[in-house]
């Protein structure tokens, strides 16, 4: 049994109801990775929920791809600051 790891972009974008451009757009700021193949462009299955998230800010909030930009970075961000105080926390445990 074959296991996919890439869905077209266009076949991605009817299912979602979205325009390839906004997919595209999102590869622009470095957000979404686009494999090309063969046939046509697509993206890895890995990343579907991360662009499915970005899909309903997109819709929901009316967020534009330059602000989901900023929220991934700042979300990218805490989680960093999240790991160093977890790891601060059991030196620190040590300690006591």
């Amino acid at each position: 049994m074959r296991i996919e790891t890439n869905i077209q972009i266009d076949r991605f974008c009817d299912l979602h109801q979205i325009d390839i451009s906004f997919i595209e757009e999102l590869a622009s700021y470095e957000l979404v990775k686009l494999v090309p193949e063969a046939e046509s462009t697509c993206i890895l299955v890995d990343e579907i929920p991360s662009i499915e998230k970005m899909i309903r800010m997109h819709q929901q909030l009316d967020i534009n791809p330059a602000g989901i930009d900023a929220i991934f970075h700042l979300l990218d961000k805490l989680d960093q600051k999240e790991t160093e105080i977890f790891k601060l926390r059991t030196r620190l445990n040590l300690y006591d």
